[in-house]
């Protein structure tokens, strides 16, 4: 696995990304990072009252979808509702939606993820440096990435209900079966974005 580092995923960027199980691919909205990366990172976990931190490798196994937002960009505050919605559909297939706030302070995420009855782990991305690490360039930016932790759509900008279902879909077809095999991969350190 690679830890998450400056140009790590700021390499060219390509459109186009694997097929998953059962035929789903992932669209055309999709820019995909060349190679096979497995990122990491590990960030302050908004509510985390004595520090704590959350680590992307600590959901290796599961299907993640990575949602970088401000509490600002009106595309972010319109899909909250639908992110919440999608959460609860596929948590039973093991989905997991980690929010990433970018460069705000916790009291206006605090706010927004009330707001939006958010039931999922919010870290915060004080500097925008995994947001940057992962291709970010705008709100919203989603990152889907399959059971064995590699990146399956680097999505920017708001999806429509029926993107975000086809990359869910991918998410949870993808390493179905190589993912045991990559996932015991030896991992390596984990950076970190400090506040």
């Amino acid at each position: 696995m690679r830890a998450l580092a400056a140009g790590l995923v700021g390499g060219e960027m390509v459109t186009c990304g694997p097929a998953g199980a059962a035929g789903a691919r992932t669209g055309d909205w999709c820019a995909h990072p060349k190679g096979d990366p497995r990122v990491d990172f590990s960030l302050l976990l908004l509510g985390g009252d004595h520090g704590e931190r959350l680590a992307l490798s600590s959901f290796i196994g599961s299907p993640v979808w990575l949602n970088f937002f401000t509490t600002w960009c009106p595309p972010c505050n319109e899909e909250a509702p639908g992110i919440v919605a999608f959460g609860a559909r596929y948590r039973h297939a093991g989905l997991k939606i980690v929010g990433v706030d970018v460069k705000e302070t916790q009291e206006p995420v605090r706010a927004f993820v009330a707001k939006y009855h958010i039931d999922y782990p919010v870290g915060l991305d004080s500097r925008g440096i995994v947001f940057k690490g992962l291709g970010g360039n705008g709100f919203p930016t989603h990152v889907f990435l399959d059971r064995a932790g590699h990146i399956t759509c680097v999505a920017h900008g708001a999806l429509t209900s029926n993107q975000m279902d086809n990359e869910i879909a991918v998410a949870l077809a993808s390493a179905q079966e190589p993912a045991q095999a990559r996932a015991s991969a030896s991992p390596t350190p984990t950076a970190s974005s400090k506040p």
